[in-house]
């Protein structure tokens, strides 16, 4: 099977090497747990490592706040926006600019008029642009959230997952909010059966300090590790440590 690699260290070696290639994959995981830096680590080593240009759709953060995060960690998006290898996709909520709110796009969240569709045809225009091969969708959570009906929901998730896969034929990382801790409403959610494959961050209370692990609830066709494994996240990243425990 072609697999996709991370290039992050040690999380490759926990399900055979890598991402089987062209599938949606949702990174769960509560506030600090790692999502961002995981989906960034993702893009950047495809582009740098891999020679697989990639796309990130923000739904939260901005473009700015996300080229700043990525830089103290030593990643240069703004280079590889430059080169052709990566694009940031705007669609987040209205924003304050110079003491007045302002809408990004056409496909801002929280207006009557944002249509999935609209984010859709931005990937597929950004996909052609630059032949990517991967994308992060930061996040499906803030996303959803802009429907109430659960079959419509699932309707949207789905479209969102075959267009980025089926169609567009990348290899995708979805990130889903959680509380922060393990709990059955953060697995249960529609997207994590839709998707090919489940990676959770926890972000455990242990005593007076906080334990970060990685768990692979589920991989479709991949013979992966079942086990919590801990890992850290230094000045160059999230770093896993297969043969460790988590306590």
């Amino acid at each position: 099977m072609d697999r996709v690699k991370t290039g992050i260290s040690g999380l490759d070696d926990l399900m055979e090497g890598g991402l089987p290639r062209g599938y949606c994959y949702t990174i769960v995981g509560g506030p600090g747990a790692g999502k961002t830096i995981f989906g960034l680590q993702f893009l950047h080593n495809g582009a740098i490592q891999y020679g697989e240009n990639g796309i990130y759709i923000t739904f939260d953060e901005s473009p700015q706040s996300i080229r700043a995060n990525a830089k103290r960690l030593g990643m240069d998006l703004e280079e590889l926006e430059k080169a052709g290898k990566l694009v940031i996709i705007d669609a987040s909520p209205i924003r304050m600019e110079v003491g007045r709110y302002v809408m990004k796009t056409p496909s801002t969240l929280g207006v009557q008029e944002f249509k999935i569709a609209t984010v859709l045809s931005l990937l597929h225009d950004a996909k052609r642009k630059i032949d990517a091969k991967r994308a992060v969708v930061d996040s499906l959570t803030s996303l959803m959230v802009q429907y109430k009906d659960g079959f419509v929901i699932r309707k949207e998730a789905l479209s969102l997952i075959k267009s980025l896969s089926e169609i567009a034929g990348l290899t995708s990382l979805l990130f889903s909010e959680s509380g922060g801790e393990p709990d059955v409403g953060a697995t249960s959610r529609v997207e994590t059966f839709l998707v090919s494959g489940v990676i959770y961050l926890h972000n455990i209370k242990h005593g007076e300090e906080r334990v970060r692990a990685v768990e692979i609830l589920k991989m479709r066709g991949v013979n992966h590790s079942t086990k919590m494994h801990p890992f850290r996240i230094t000045e160059k990243g999230i770093q896993v440590f297969p043969e460790e425990r988590v306590y």
